[in-house]
């Protein structure tokens, strides 16, 4: 490795970066989380069936928000929508859209294609 890596890995293990992950990865639920999913029926067993890729892209969405408000929402998003057996932050299946009242559903785009020009 070049000396500005080493320089990189070395300031990340000293400002506490290069573990910032490792909690995430060994899949711990924060102490909020849990107390959210106690709000919730059946939130905690939603979230603990959710395959590992999925939970580890929860934890790590709320781990990475930048404000505490945000982090507090996304807690609060990923126990409600576990107790729906839900995943947090995940794109919207055709069947929850179809739940969508008009106003909450996506915008259709239109693309012009190149071809369509001449």
């Amino acid at each position: 490795m070049m000396p500005a890596g080493l320089e990189k890995v070395e300031t990340a293990k000293q400002d506490g970066s290069w573990n910032a992950l490792d909690a995430i990865e060994a899949l711990k639920i924060p102490s909020d989380l849990e107390m959210a999913f106690a709000n919730y029926a059946e939130a905690k067993q939603s979230f603990e069936a959710f395959p590992r890729s999925a939970k580890r892209g929860i934890l790590e969405w709320i781990a990475t928000a930048k404000q505490p408000e945000t982090q507090v929402k996304r807690v609060n998003e990923t126990a409600q929508r576990a107790s729906q057996n839900l995943r947090a932050n995940q794109w919207r299946s055709l069947s929850n859209q179809q739940s969508m009242t008009n106003d909450q559903k996506p915008k259709a785009v239109k693309y012009q294609s190149f071809f369509s020009v001449f």
